[in-house]
C-alpha cells in the first residue's frame, strides 16, 4: 500500500510540473500588469502549493512539516499578489486621470481667455488630482495616514479659497479681459471709436466659442461610447468565464457621462453668449451694447 501511495505521490508530482510548465510558458507571452497576468500567477501559486504538500507528505514522518503552517505560508503569498495587483491598478487609474487632465490643458490652452481665467483652470485641475488621489486611497492596500489625508484635504481647501480670490479679482477686470481679448489701451481705444469693429471681434470671438464647445461635446461623446463599448467587453467576458474588471469599466462609464454633462453645459454657456453679441449687434451705440452684453452674461445684475 505504501509503494503504491508513493507511486502515486510521484505521478501527481510529475503532474503538477507539466502544469507548471505549462503556466511559465503563457506568463512569458502574457503582458505585464494585466488581469490575465494575475489570474495566472494565482494558479502557479497554487501549483507550487500542492507540490510542496506532496513533498512534504513523501518525508519521513519525523522531518514533516505542519500543513497548515505550509498553506499560512502560500496564503500570505497570494494575500501580497493579489494587493499588489490592486494597487498597480490604482496607479493605472492615477495615470489615465492625469492623461485626461493634460488632454484638457491642451484644449484649454487653445482659447483666448484671462489670466484669472487661466488660474482658476490651474487651480481646478490641482483640487481635482487631490480629490482623485483620496478617492484612490479608499481602495489602497496600504492606505495613508490620518496626518496625510488631513494635510490633502487641507490644500484642496486652501484652493478652494484661492479660486473664490481668483473669481473676485475676474469681476473687476473691462469687458477686453472678460471676453479673453488680450489687447493694450490704443486697440481698445480704437474699439471705442468703431462699432462695427467691436461686434465683430465679438462675434468672432462668440463663435470660436461655440465651435471649441462642439467640438468638446463630440470628443465627449466618443468617450460615453468608448467606455460603453468597454463596459459591454467586459460583461461579455465575465458572462464567458474570463478574468474581467466590470467595476472598473462601470466608473470609467460614470466618468465619461459626466464629462459629457459639463460639455455639454459649457456648450450652452457659449451659446448664450453668441445670442447676447446677437442681440448687442441692434444697438447703435457702443456703451450701450456693452452694457446689454455685460446684463446678459450675468456681469451686472
Amino acid at each position: 500500500t505504501n509503494d503504491l501511495l508513493k507511486i502515486e505521490q510521484q505521478r501527481q508530482l510529475q503532474e503538477l510540473q507539466l502544469q507548471k510548465q505549462s503556466i511559465e510558458l503563457r506568463l512569458q507571452a502574457i503582458k505585464a500588469g494585466t488581469q490575465e497576468e494575475k489570474a495566472l500567477r494565482l494558479e502557479l501559486l497554487e501549483n507550487e502549493r500542492q507540490t510542496a504538500q506532496l513533498q512534504n507528505q513523501q518525508k519521513p514522518a519525523g522531518q514533516r512539516q505542519d500543513t497548515v503552517a505550509i498553506n499560512a505560508g502560500f496564503d500570505t503569498q497570494r494575500t501580497a499578489l493579489i494587493q499588489e495587483y490592486a494597487d498597480k491598478q490604482i496607479q493605472a487609474e492615477l495615470r489615465i486621470f492625469d492623461q485626461r487632465q493634460a488632454l484638457a490643458q491642451s484644449e484649454f490652452d487653445l482659447l483666448k481667455t484671462t489670466e484669472e481665467k487661466k488660474t482658476q483652470f490651474r487651480l481646478q485641475a490641482e483640487k481635482d488630482r487631490l480629490n482623485k488621489i483620496l478617492e484612490l486611497n479608499q481602495q489602497a492596500a496600504v492606505k495613508m495616514s490620518d496626518v496625510e489625508v488631513q494635510t490633502i484635504e487641507n490644500s484642496i481647501e486652501r484652493i478652494n479659497q484661492q479660486i473664490e480670490e481668483s473669481k473676485k479679482k475676474d469681476k473687476t477686470q473691462d469687458i477686453y479681459s472678460i471676453l479673453g481679448l488680450n489687447l493694450n489701451d490704443d486697440q481698445k481705444e480704437a474699439i471705442n471709436t468703431s462699432v462695427s469693429y467691436a461686434i465683430e471681434a465679438l462675434n468672432t470671438l462668440a463663435q470660436a466659442k461655440v465651435d471649441a464647445a462642439n467640438r468638446a461635446v463630440e470628443a465627449a461623446q466618443k468617450e460615453v461610447e468608448s467606455a460603453q463599448t468597454a463596459l459591454e467587453a467586459e460583461l461579455q467576458a465575465r458572462a464567458n468565464g474570463y478574468a474581467s474588471n466590470v467595476a472598473y469599466a462601470q466608473k470609467e462609464l460614470e466618468d465619461a457621462k459626466k464629462n459629457e454633462q459639463k460639455a455639454l453645459k459649457e456648450q450652452q454657456k457659449a451659446q448664450r453668449q453668441q445670442q447676447a453679441i446677437d442681440t448687442a449687434q441692434q444697438i447703435s451705440s457702443l456703451v450701450t451694447a456693452t452694457a446689454l452684453i455685460w446684463r446678459q452674461l450675468g456681469i451686472w445684475g
